[in-house]
């Protein structure tokens, strides 16, 4: 089957990393797959040149209309099988494209969590009409679909994201000392994932006499945000404490020096930061939010909390702390067991070969 894969661009997300990871794995099962973008970024150019997966560029099409004209046009003139298509950007365009040649079968991909219905949520699903497939990466979603776009369900299905089980795998050895607790996170920096909730909750543990330190990896995309959660570090003395680090590509060795997972965000999907962390066998506290309990289970492997609550995210911490380093290391156990059962890339693939192939 000939199949284009459709993002934005190739830049650090956790959509982006799914998709890309889904093209490689659809490639390695003997399909004829390409990866289609329209705006600038390499951060995953060189995992798929790596993976003999090409990328088609529209960067510079000029407006929507003519995009969307092109990938109609592409679709046609290779005689494109199937279209995948994850966020809501170009699921909106590859379905417009669909209006324009309809030879193709498309899937789009929910990526998030829809907390509450607006109008522009009613325009994206009237698109959605065009689609032969949605898959969301959450259950939530999913329900909030069934219950707002009843007409859509019987195309609907769920497949969450997979993590490789090789590569994010347990440290041999706790990355901190025996009295120190390393706390780390991977998001971009922006009000929705909630730094300052983190920053908060350090403070909070290490006047109850935690030795705590944090480690926060991600893009800035809101340096209005980063300046205040840096001016609340300083205000709250942590600094050289809590710290905000780039981007980088080897987040597994930023799990592996850590003792705990954080993930305080507002909303998400299923979000590669906590499965990755948890594949890694770190227990983790995170924000109660879609399908996040489905994973972080309260007593097992860490414990969920309010994000819009700071005493909440703190009690959470301290939960974890109070477990000490042989404590968290069993909930670390379960973390990985979990990611073992649930989040394979072999059941990953099979749900969206399942998929295509009903197509």
């Amino acid at each position: 089957m000939k199949i284009v894969c459709i993002i934005q661009a190739l830049v650090m997300g956790g959509a982006e990393r799914q998709l890309f990871g889904l093209a490689v794995q659809l490639k390695e099962k003997g399909h004829d797959v390409s990866v289609m973008t329209y705006r600038k970024g390499d951060f995953f150019r060189s995992y798929l040149e790596e993976n003999h997966v090409p990328v088609i560029s529209l960067e510079g099409t000029g407006s929507n209309l003519k995009l969307v004209k092109a990938m109609a046009a592409y679709f046609r003139d290779e005689r494109v099988d199937a279209v995948i298509s994850f966020v809501t950007g170009p699921n909106t365009k590859t379905c417009m494209a669909k209006m324009l040649y309809p030879g193709f079968k498309l899937v789009v991909s929910e990526r998030n969590f829809n907390t509450s219905y607006h109008l522009h949520d009613r325009w994206r699903f009237l698109f959605y009409r065009k689609a032969d497939r949605i898959i969301t990466n959450s259950y939530a979603q999913a329900d909030f679909i069934r219950r707002h776009f009843p007409a859509q369900a019987a195309k609907l299905g769920t497949i969450v994201n997979f993590v490789d089980l090789e590569k994010y795998h347990p440290a041999a050895d706790s990355g901190s000392g025996p009295q120190t607790y390393r706390i780390v996170s991977t998001a971009r920096v922006s009000k929705r994932k909630n730094l300052s909730a983190l920053i908060y909750a350090v403070a909070h543990a290490r006047q109850a006499g935690y030795d705590v330190r944090a480690d926060w990896y991600g893009c800035v995309k809101d340096a209005k945000y980063l300046a205040f959660c840096q001016a609340e570090i300083s205000r709250l003395g942590l600094n050289g404490l809590v710290e905000v680090h780039p981007e980088t590509q080897d987040v597994a060795s930023a799990y592996r020096k850590a003792d705990i997972c954080c993930l305080p965000s507002y909303y998400e999907g299923t979000p590669n930061a906590l499965i990755e962390a948890m594949a890694c066998g770190l227990p983790a506290f995170v924000s109660d939010v879609s399908d996040n309990a489905r994973y972080c289970i309260d007593g097992r492997n860490g414990f969920t909390f309010n994000p819009a609550d700071n005493d909440s995210v703190a009690a959470a911490l301290m939960k974890l702390l109070a477990l000490g380093k042989d404590g968290l290391k069993a909930f670390g156990a379960e973390s990985r067991r979990i990611a073992e059962e649930k989040l394979s890339k072999e059941r990953f693939i099979g749900e969206w070969l399942d998929v295509l192939e009903k197509l």
